[in-house]
Parts: structure tokens; C-alpha cells; sequence
């Protein structure tokens, strides 16, 4: 519940900067809750749960998987560059071209 309560008062603190400077804009208030307060309340956050085997195995699941992606869209990409196809779109340039560098001709 104290967690929570830390979110909350940022929210609080936010309402009222909006209320009494006029002048500032609400992205200027998501950059600073971004990049300033956030890492605050993410630290906080996680040392409150203890370091496990599954905290650390998350994070290289997700990146594996992200990996595995790229390496079959980038696989993909260079077998469709190999059949010479041409694209109509220029969506599809640009996704080819993007993945493969140099296979248009």
C-alpha cells in the first residue's frame, strides 16, 4: 500500500505544478515524471521483492524471443530479396530495405 501511496503523491504533486504554473505544459510534466521520478518509484519497487532466479529469468526470456523474431524476419527478408521479386508499395521497399540493406537492384 506505501508503494501506492508514493504514485499517488506524485500524481498530487503534478495536479497542483499544473495548477499554480500556468505556463507549463502538460508533456513537460510526463518528461519530468519520465526521467526523473520514475526510476525512483521502479528502484523502489524492486528492491521491495527479493532477488530471485525468476526476476533475472524474465527480462533474457523476452529478449530471446525479441532475437528469435529478428533473426527469422531478417532470414525472411534476404530469402524474398533472392527471388527478385518486385515490390509494388513503398512500404515494402522500405521494410526490405531497412532489413536487408542492399539487395535492390
Amino acid at each position: 500500500m506505501i508503494t501506492v501511496l508514493g504514485i499517488y503523491i506524485f500524481i498530487v504533486i503534478g495536479f497542483f505544478a499544473k495548477k499554480i504554473f500556468k505556463e507549463i505544459d502538460g508533456k513537460t510534466l510526463v518528461i519530468l515524471s519520465t526521467y526523473f521520478l520514475q526510476p525512483f518509484l521502479t528502484l523502489w519497487g524492486i528492491m521491495l521483492v527479493p532477488i530471485n532466479f525468476d526476476l533475472i529469468l524474465s527480462p533474457l526470456v523476452y529478449l530471446l524471443a525479441v532475437f528469435i523474431a529478428l533473426i527469422f524476419t531478417f532470414l525472411f527478408v534476404t530469402f524474398l530479396c533472392s527471388l527478385n521479386i518486385s515490390f509494388k508499395t513503398d512500404a515494402s521497399y522500405i521494410f526490405i530495405y531497412f532489413f536487408s540493406g542492399s539487395c535492390w537492384r
